[in-house]
């Protein structure tokens, strides 16, 4: 068998492989843009792409963004857009996954910026009502570590997220780099806390 034999087999074999893997749960993603105005989403505008036309998915994007509730955030446009996740339910419905919708910007400890400190943490929380709970931190920095881990706590706690019918949880990492600065400390492996459910 030659070498050439031998890769046209096994890129056909792939092929059957793939074709009998059972299809997964169908998903969809809704691109949503939407300003806020008294803690509340306000002009939500709403895009499914090829799902737009399904009316359950348009209704279940719409429930989360009417859901959509946050204290202390200034009103005006959100800047960026919003990807929602939604999956198909045994009932035929859409469940949505676990995205935030709002993503606050952090503050630089004050002390870490005049000492020139940079820090890279690792989050994980658990999600539900639409808020980050029980969160736990872990931080490689070049100094002022503390001042870090409190600040990411703060910043993850202001988030919102949408509304699923069960915790979930979630791991996302945040960076603190001065330009110019020292280099950016490696990630530390998220904490095993805390455990959905």
């Amino acid at each position: 068998m030659t070498v050439w034999t031998a890769l046209i087999l096994a890129l056909a074999l792939g092929g059957a492989q793939e074709a009998e893997k059972p299809p997964g749960p169908e998903t969809a993603e809704c691109v949503v843009r939407f300003a806020v105005q008294g803690g509340r989403a306000r002009n939500v505008r709403i895009d499914c792409g090829e799902h737009d036309g399904d009316a359950a998915l348009r209704a279940e994007a719409e429930r989360q963004m009417a859901l959509f509730h946050s204290r202390g955030i200034r009103n005006g446009e959100i800047p960026y857009p919003v990807s929602l996740t939604f999956q198909r339910q045994a009932d035929g419905g859409w469940g949505v996954r676990v995205v935030p919708i709002l993503r606050v910007e952090p503050h630089y400890p004050p002390i870490a910026v005049a000492r020139g400190h940079t820090a890279t943490c690792s989050l994980a929380t658990r999600v539900y009502d639409g808020r980050a709970h029980d969160v736990c931190v872990v931080c490689n920095a070049t100094g002022v570590e503390r001042q870090f881990e409190t600040r990411s706590v703060r910043w993850l706690r202001r988030w919102v997220f949408t509304r699923t019918q069960a915790p979930e949880r979630i791991e996302t990492q945040i960076t603190y780099s001065l330009d110019p600065g020292p280099p950016l400390p490696e990630a530390p492996p998220h904490p095993a806390c805390p455990e959905a459910g």
